[in-house]
């Protein structure tokens, strides 16, 4: 008697398990000819609209492109007239192309240059020092010059490429033999204490507070703060916008000047 029912109760639960499992239905040549097209379709609207995203990304690029270069001349003329339009501006601003071009960065130099030249200006400076400012932070980067340029192509660097970008932050001064004497203090002083930290962490003197000339300051915030909002890195998924940026910047209280940060913010 429980032997019969065991059995049965299998067999009920063999049917139940049979229902459940699902059945594969073959699809039928008429089914496949009205799928086709459809895919078909599909496929060619997604390529479409990759097509559409593209173009839309390059026309908003050259719109801001256009944007940054008015703005880049009209910040160049008010540097220019205020230093008594000196050849060497010029030549700083084809130095910082230069580098741009060689450390595969498009219109780096002229980014941090702006955003420098505004906080100086924000900060109550002369108009001449914020000039200088400008100019220091076109040619921040010339020890650049002397790296190889497949090192800037790279995601990873090992730890010689990185002391060898450290090391660059001396090399600036062999390519900046157009500074008039009377200015060369500015230029040495803004770009080898750039990567100086507030906490005095940073290189290549371990500076610390003010100790660390303001116009290197400003820059090195002005380089950061471009950094993350322009370029993708390994920390960043990708360019972060100009308030998380900042925030990025806030959390690092012992590297920027929080002054100078506080007055990004106000920019942005």
């Amino acid at each position: 008697m429980e032997e019969d029912f065991l059995s049965e109760l299998r067999t009920l639960v063999s049917a139940m398990l049979d229902n459940l499992t699902p059945r594969r239905v073959p699809v039928s040549r008429e089914t496949w000819r009205l799928l086709l097209p459809l895919a078909l379709a599909a496929s060619a609207v997604f390529v479409l609209l990759l097509l559409v995203a593209k173009i839309v990304t390059h026309i908003q690029r050259k719109r801001h492109t256009r944007k940054l270069l008015e703005q880049f001349g009209r910040i160049l003329s008010e540097a220019d007239a205020a230093l008594g339009s000196p050849p060497f501006v010029a030549r700083c601003v084809a130095l910082g192309e230069e580098i741009d071009i060689h450390t595969n960065r498009r219109e780096n130099s002229k980014l941090i240059a702006m955003l420098s030249y505004k906080v100086a200006v924000s900060t109550r400076m002369t108009a001449g020092q914020a000039a200088l400012c400008f100019c220091c932070a076109l040619v921040a980067d010339a020890g650049m010059l002397d790296l190889p340029r497949e090192l800037f192509f790279r995601e990873i660097l090992t730890g010689r490429e990185r002391r060898m970008l450290r090391d660059q932050c001396r090399a600036f001064i062999y390519h900046l033999d157009f500074i008039p004497s009377c200015y060369l203090e500015f230029f040495i002083g803004t770009c080898s204490c750039r990567k100086e930290n507030m906490d005095g962490s940073g290189y290549p003197e371990g500076l610390k507070g003010a100790a660390i000339p303001v116009l290197a300051r400003i820059v090195r915030a002005a380089e950061d703060f471009t950094a993350m909002t322009e370029r993708k890195s390994w920390r960043y998924l990708g360019p972060l916008s100009g308030r998380a940026a900042v925030r990025e910047m806030r959390k690092s209280a012992g590297l920027y000047d929080q002054r100078i940060v506080g007055i990004i913010e106000k920019l942005v």
